[in-house]
């Protein structure tokens, strides 16, 4: 869980809907939320079967999804489709067996607010919930080790920049777009190219729309998919946290 925040407490009145193939695992998993006085635990196998139990409990939607995937069964970008269908307004976390980059790039383009590892600790678990439940953006801490990764691949510049330029990128938009791998904020960036903020915004914007990112985080995830790694090596890769600044 990337964050620094501390003393986030629990939502009053939560509800947390908790779905998963495994009835062991889905028990195991309600039995520890429950403990950990995050709300009130709604079981169900899938997420058409835990329309109805809110249906039948009065229709309010629970605050926080928390869903199980696993090798074999539904696309997770499609069950986040689905979630989002069916609770617009809930937010909805995904439990996974590993980090698969383009998957949860997809799923967080469909409206994902959090992608947690199966083997995350108890207390860290806790924490990732309750920062969703404030409305924070989580992430496996171990992204931040595979985004380091990517900057030990010597990448040449140029192969990077044909690869950005053939998304239809300017050279200023790939520059800015490699400012925003390494955590780089508006004012940074606006420095660093010798450029106006509101430059850099307006370059923001266009990059967005190219890249089909609705926000920075994914736009950077976006290009180191694509080995668009800093240019200089050694150079540090931004945490999923920092990337969300503006």
């Amino acid at each position: 869980m990337l964050s620094d925040k501390e003393g986030i407490t629990a939502v009053e009145g939560a509800t947390i809907g908790v779905i998963g193939n495994s009835t062991l695992f889905r028990a195991g998993l309600a039995s520890l939320i429950s403990n950990m006085k995050l709300g009130e635990i709604i079981e169900a196998v899938g997420l058409r079967e835990l329309a109805n139990l809110v249906r039948a409990r009065g229709g309010k939607s629970p605050g926080l999804i928390l869903i199980e995937t696993a090798t074999g069964t539904s696309d997770p970008v499609d069950t986040v489709t689905e979630a989002r269908s069916l609770f617009p307004k809930t937010h909805v976390v995904l439990m996974s067996d590993d980090i698969d980059i383009e998957n949860m790039g997809g799923c967080f383009a469909a409206g994902l607010d959090g992608y947690l590892l199966k083997d995350i600790g108890r207390d860290s678990l806790a924490d990732s919930l309750r920062l969703v439940q404030v409305g924070e953006k989580v992430f496996p801490s171990r992204l931040a080790s595979i985004m380091v990764d990517y900057t030990r691949q010597l990448v040449e510049p140029q192969v990077c920049m044909d690869k950005i330029r053939a998304c239809h990128l300017s050279a200023r938009e790939a520059e800015i777009l490699r400012c925003l791998i390494t955590g780089d904020s508006n004012k940074l960036i606006a420095r660093k190219l010798a450029i106006t903020e509101s430059t850099v915004k307006v370059h923001l914007k266009s990059i967005l729309k190219k890249t089909r990112a609705s926000n920075r985080t994914q736009a950077a995830m976006w290009a180191l998919k694509r080995n668009c790694t800093p240019p200089v090596a050694g150079a540090r890769v931004a945490s999923p946290a920092s990337l969300g600044s503006a």
